[in-house]
């Protein structure tokens, strides 16, 4: 995993297919690690306490959210 992405702050984006799925947070998160399948999915830990992974391009950085 690029280590420069391992505990930033992350949601899911607005644009993202997951970001209506009910059963996706709208909560914040940490990225955690890179999923060794083909298509590098990345984990969260949610701090509602669920984990789960998404593609780079279904999440957004919270500094990105906050014009930092």
């Amino acid at each position: 995993m690029n280590e420069l992405l391992k505990g930033l702050r992350v949601k899911i984006s607005t644009t993202s297919r997951f970001s209506k799925d009910a059963q996706n947070p709208s909560c914040e998160g940490t990225i955690e690690c890179e999923i060794d399948l083909p298509d590098g999915c990345i984990g969260v830990d949610w701090d509602d306490g669920d984990w789960n992974s998404y593609q780079i391009d279904d999440l957004v950085f919270i500094d990105e959210l906050e014009g930092k």
